[in-house]
């Protein structure tokens, strides 16, 4: 074998490797959002506001169903949904969210099935190289994680 087909193939194996390290992240990651015991709401920004793009089982659970698809603006209660609102397109003209939405608070989630409910709430933001994505992790107001499940 010449020095050319052993560099590529070392370098094929280094790339199978790093394949197979990419697979075992995804994996964790996936039982990571399936195990953890509190909500997780993915929402992603894009011009037109903030669409839910993924949520975990615990968050289907503790919202009575799947938001996935829905804009974030919909789960928000009415009468605070201007500042919402407002807040969105500050964060779509390039701000980070406010500094009061990273520390844990109680917040009104409207769930699926059209009921208002508090949740501890905090939100962080995750910036990829062509995404922004914000990542609300939920549990029920005056309850611990975990939930009992229903």
């Amino acid at each position: 074998m010449s020095l050319e087909a052993d560099s590529l193939q070392e370098l094929a194996a280094e790339m199978s490797a790093a394949v197979v390290d990419l697979a075992d992240e995804q994996q964790f990651s996936r039982e990571l959002q399936e195990r953890i015991p509190c909500g997780v709401v993915v929402a992603e920004l894009n011009g037109g506001g903030l669409p839910i793009v993924a949520t975990n089982p615990a968050a289907d659970w503790m919202l009575r169903g799947s938001v996935v698809g829905q804009v974030v603006a919909s789960r928000v209660p009415e009468i605070h949904r201007a500042e919402h609102l407002a807040g969105v397109r500050r964060t779509i003209a390039g701000a980070s969210p406010p500094a009061e939405y990273r520390k844990l608070a109680e917040r009104p989630w409207i769930c699926a099935d059209g009921a208002t409910r508090p949740f501890l709430t905090t939100v962080f933001e995750v910036r990829g190289v062509r995404s922004r994505r914000f990542v609300a992790v939920i549990s029920p107001a005056g309850n611990s994680c975990p939930p009992e499940s229903p």
